[in-house]
């Protein structure tokens, strides 16, 4: 039994006693579940529109990258899977693409996505002041997010489609150990 409820802001799920939420202690626990259900072009699919909610690079995504990204938001409680025992009969697969039409039947319309938003900053070196290329940067996100970039040869780095909110950017030493300083200058 699963019933659902809308107050106009918010949709709310009352779960049955054979419902419920399935728990991930460890990425690896919850990448052995996903790849249970990879074989699945349409279970993939899903994963990816999940994925691609919150995360910017899905484009660039190989179905184990999209594997390893949705076991870190099941690991987080960014999303969540919802297990059911309502079967009466007939396939999964056939059993899903019924629940998945009698969802979209009572969905309201999809928000609009949020504003994506960009940043971009030169990275110069602290003493001389001259730019710095190919520096390998990390940059986290604001919805959580890792991207790995390079400086280009003015030294500059720039990241499209990201949320609004604060990045963090840090120098990846690699086997350099470089410790040099370096300052990075937001550009207008």
């Amino acid at each position: 039994m699963r019933k659902s409820l809308e107050d106009g802001t918010a949709r709310y799920e009352i779960l049955g006693m054979n419902d419920s939420i399935l728990k991930f202690s460890d990425i690896s626990a919850a990448l052995r579940f996903l790849r249970t259900l990879a074989g699945n072009p349409t279970h993939m699919e899903a994963l990816r529109g999940l994925v691609s909610e919150v995360s910017m690079d899905v484009h660039r995504m190989d179905a184990e990258g999209i594997l390893g990204r949705a076991a870190e938001l099941l690991v987080s409680g960014r999303i969540r899977i919802l297990r059911s025992h309502q079967f009466s009969g007939g396939t999964a697969a056939e059993a899903l693409a019924a629940q998945k039409s009698e969802a979209e039947a009572k969905a309201p319309a999809p928000a609009a996505p949020p504003k994506k938003h960009w940043i971009e900053f030169k990275v110069v070196d602290d003493l001389t002041g001259e730019p710095v290329q190919g520096l390998e940067l990390t940059i986290k996100l604001p919805d959580g997010g890792v991207e790995k970039r390079t400086t280009d040869a003015g030294g500059f780095v720039e990241v499209v489609d990201i949320l609004k909110g604060d990045c963090e950017i840090s120098v990846d030493p690699g086997d350099t150990g470089n410790t040099a300083a370096y300052e990075f200058v937001r550009t207008e």
